[in-house]
């Protein structure tokens, strides 16, 4: 019987982000160029992966139907491979409690998200991005009422305004959580210790896959970390901040020019 290492040695293993990378934004929809390119990969013998910012809850059912290998989510927080859990990090409920308390005193919009649910209280918003991306959220997903008593999260995002002080709330958590900037206005933290990049590095200690046959798709700055992970590193046409397109090896088309297609064909698919 073959172990692990010998079935993927020589295996590619692909991670692809979902929101500007796989779909559009705000779309449900996937290029089917995108799921033939899949599909090819892995009747050949190649690994597909969602990777995304997302946590469980979050992954639409059509994106579960999909016969991915497995999810990454909530940046690196919550692996599942062939529908088994194999990790999930909880952050302590004293913690998530400290953190939302800090959300108040510094005058920040949370949208805290575990993988039962996603929480906040947008009726008490001030940024008004904020009440938008929640209003749209809540047409597909319930949205949780904050209960500081009985919260518990696995990572969370911010939204700034004009009385926020940003800076200090990152201090104040940094113990706990590290900060990636989304924009001027929108943040995102994930747990110490966590990110895209130590969710891979879980998969290849898992299933022995050398890390010269990692690609990685992606196109905004929670990518990162990823990208400069893997071996093979590209971002797609869209990618945002224009300062994506020096952190990869390889620029793909946009998402809706079949760019996913494009880097499969380049990198993955035999021609």
């Amino acid at each position: 019987m073959k172990s692990r290492s010998d079935a993927f040695s020589n295996k590619k293993a692909i991670f692809l982000d979902i929101d500007g990378t796989l779909i559009p934004e705000h779309s449900k929809t996937i290029p089917q160029s995108a799921l033939d390119s899949i599909q090819r990969a892995r009747e050949q013998g190649h690994l597909v992966w969602i990777n995304t910012g997302r946590v469980w809850s979050n992954i639409d059912p059509f994106l579960r139907e999909i016969p991915f290998d497995g999810f990454i989510c909530g940046c690196g927080t919550y692996i599942v491979y062939h529908n088994e859990v194999m990790y999930h990090h909880q952050t302590d409920p004293k913690i998530c409690q400290f953190v939302y308390q800090a959300t108040q005193k510094y005058h920040l919009d949370p949208l805290f998200e575990a993988e039962h649910g996603l929480y906040c209280q947008d009726q008490c918003f001030y940024n008004q991005q904020a009440k938008e991306f929640v209003h749209s959220l809540r047409q597909s997903y319930e949205i949780l009422p904050v209960l500081c008593e009985k919260l518990q999260f696995d990572k969370f995002v911010t939204w700034s305004n004009p009385a926020s002080d940003l800076p200090a709330f990152i201090e104040e958590i940094s113990p706990y959580f590290d900060y990636i900037k989304r924009s001027d206005v929108f943040s995102e933290f994930v747990p110490c210790k966590h990110s895209k990049a130590t969710g891979i590095q879980a998969i290849l200690d898992l299933l022995h896959i050398a890390k010269e046959n990692t690609y990685a798709i992606g196109d905004s700055t929670n990518d990162l970390q990823m990208l400069h992970f893997v071996a093979n590193s590209i971002v797609m046409g869209n990618s945002f901040p224009p300062s994506m397109f020096q952190e990869a090896k390889y620029i793909t088309k946009d998402i809706l020019e079949d760019g996913i297609a494009y880097a499969f064909e380049h990198f993955i698919l035999p021609m």
